[in-house]
């Protein structure tokens, strides 16, 4: 096995979900609420009874990147 066809391996293996589940939540105005999560990505869905739906999409991989960064580039200014 090469280093590349790990890498795609470990990549698709990141991008597929590990945990769906849906729950009714609320007591006047119940609500479904979707929950998906990957390794590199989660999605959290409401879908109330009435109106839109709202969407919240994150990715703790990038978030951890961009915190990390971050991190490095305020130990250098400090120096």
């Amino acid at each position: 096995m090469t280093f590349g066809s790990l890498t795609i391996i470990l990549l698709v293996l990141g991008l597929l979900p590990f945990h769906i589940s849906c729950r009714t939540v609320g007591g006047k105005r119940p609500q479904r609420r979707w929950q998906i999560y990957a390794t590199f990505w989660r999605l959290m869905v409401n879908c109330p009874a009435k109106g839109h739906k709202s969407w919240r999409f994150t990715a703790p991989l990038i978030q951890r990147l961009i915190s990390a960064i971050w991190a490095a580039l305020d130990e250098l200014i400090k120096k």
